[in-house]
């Protein structure tokens, strides 16, 4: 075996478990089914429950559009993401200790700092995201880039699966905020762990320093870019169609603790089924992005998205949430493993970078936004549920159509030679 198959190996091994770890500990505070049941025990409202997924969507992805300039300046991607990396871990440190706040200052305060915090992890990482792509696409090649992602879900599933014994034994074993304190330092544990095993993938290959440029230039080649790849517009296009659908999914746990009075138990579950499918069929979708393209597992999560919508919608019981969070599971093991290694698999490797903010940057902001008009929605009764779901499902289906019929994976269509 040669010294470059050797290092590619070794990238592949290690960006799997540093990513597998890491998804690992955020089943502590997984933002659909434990952060949801520990925010309704702060505070029960539907417009604070739709704060939990725009925080997240919108830190992780809103601020790589303002830092990839600065990111393109440094071509060891990797030392300008060790320090957000550090500092994202710490801020769920912060956040389970906010619930020592709970008793001196209540839960208003408290939730407060919870969601700061929450918001802070989400924007430290979200500071490093399109160098941190880039720096995953220089490290792996494209034909075992898919592959990698189906080995994080598998390592991230794997021990999803038995780790929500542990998270239901602290929440039934202990008093609340305790248990949730516990929860969440188990998290933070994991996830430093995911931290060690980042600093020893090997970034051999330097990234091209462009000529300094302005923050006027940087966005006008931006802008350049909007333009001139109409495959991407559409893209984008077909991602805040897809959006939509969110307004209805951020609520499923939600509805389900109102409509079936489910216990904390019950939502620990939920998060071991959507993991057990985050694993096996991350494995599976990896494989079929690698061959087929990462196009028809995007296909494939929308797909399922939508049969969830229309499940809850038609079949609202017990049985049904069991089904709709292993759907989940598929689906979001689809959407974000494929998403991130098919916008790498637009432009050239000088614009990857851009292309990867700007994908992320505008999809945050169309998703970001959606869960916070169905908190919006539901607050000020304005929709029922069914009528959220019913309007994501509508979405959904829209955008299946144009991923299917309008949307044409890069990997197969002839590019320009790199400039």
């Amino acid at each position: 075996m040669t010294t470059e198959r050797k290092l590619i190996r070794r990238n592949i091994i290690l960006q799997s478990i540093d990513s597998g770890i890491f998804m690992m500990g955020m089943v502590f505070f997984h933002q659909m089914t434990i952060m949801v049941a520990f925010i309704k025990n702060l505070y029960d409202s539907p417009l604070i429950i739709s704060l939990i997924p725009a925080i997240l969507i919108i830190g992780f992805n809103l601020p790589g559009l303002f830092t990839t300039k600065i990111a393109e300046r440094h071509p060891i991607r990797k030392k300008f993401i060790k320090a957000f990396a550090l500092i994202q871990r710490f801020c769920i440190l912060l956040m389970a200790l906010s619930t020592f706040l709970l008793e001196p200052f209540g839960p208003y305060i408290t939730l407060v700092m919870v969601l700061f915090f929450y918001f802070g992890f989400s924007f430290s990482g979200g500071m490093a995201g399109p160098a941190w792509l880039d720096f995953s696409a220089k490290t792996i090649p494209v034909q075992f880039r898919a592959r990698t992602n189906s080995f994080r879900a598998l390592i991230a599933g794997s021990g999803g699966i038995f780790l929500p014994i542990l998270i239901n034994y602290l929440l039934v074993t202990f008093e609340f905020p305790e248990n949730y304190r516990l929860n969440f330092l188990a998290g933070f544990i994991l996830i430093i762990i995911s931290f060690v095993c980042f600093l020893f993938i090997k970034e051999t290959v330097h990234s091209p320093v462009p000529s300094k440029k302005t923050f006027k230039q940087y966005f006008t080649s931006l802008s350049r870019i909007l333009k001139r790849d109409k495959n991407f517009r559409r893209f984008l296009c077909t991602q805040g169609v897809l959006s939509v659908s969110e307004c209805g999914a951020a609520f499923f746990t939600y509805y389900a603790m109102d409509l079936l009075n489910i216990s904390d138990s019950t939502v620990v579950f939920y998060a071991f089924l959507f993991n057990l499918s985050f694993s096996v069929f991350g494995v599976i979708l990896g494989f079929i992005g690698d061959k087929a393209g990462n196009l028809k597992v995007i296909q494939i999560g929308t797909f399922t998205t939508l049969i969830a919508l229309l499940m809850v919608i038609f079949f609202p019981s017990h049985t049904t949430f069991y089904i709709v969070f292993i759907l989940l599971g598929i689906s979001f093991t689809a959407k974000l493993n494929s998403f991130q290694v098919f916008i790498t698999e637009f432009g050239n490797n000088k614009e990857r970078i851009r292309y990867s903010a700007l994908a992320t940057t505008i999809s945050a902001t169309m998703f970001g936004v959606s869960p916070l008009l169905g908190g919006i929605l539901l607050s000020f009764k304005l929709l029922t549920y069914n009528g959220l779901f019913a309007i994501g499902a509508l979405f959904a289906a829209a955008a299946l159509f144009c991923f299917m019929f309008v949307i044409k994976d890069p990997r197969f269509l002839d590019k320009k030679a790199d400039e």
